[in-house]
């Protein structure tokens, strides 16, 4: 059996539900390009919030503890002229 005989629609309806077909693909294309970039909005907000957080706690830390002022270097100069 070729799939002549088992098709009898006419070359209109042929294209028709080839068309329906692409539109469904593309609808499906379009909801699953949604579905990710709502993913990576999502994940974009939560990573900015941990780096705030991080970076706010590093700024109270600072205030809180600030680093020891290391003293100035005294630089021995040779007395060659």
């Amino acid at each position: 059996m070729d799939k002549k005989s088992i098709d009898n629609r006419s070359p209109k309806e042929i294209a028709a539900a080839k068309r329906e077909r692409a539109a469904a693909d593309g609808k499906s294309a379009m909801a699953e390009l949604a579905a990710r970039q709502a993913f990576v909005e999502k994940n974009t907000i939560r990573l900015r919030e941990m780096r705030l957080a991080k970076e706010a706690a590093e700024r109270e830390a600072l205030l809180t503890n600030p680093p020891p002022v290391k003293a100035a270097k005294t630089v021995k100069r040779s007395s060659q002229t």
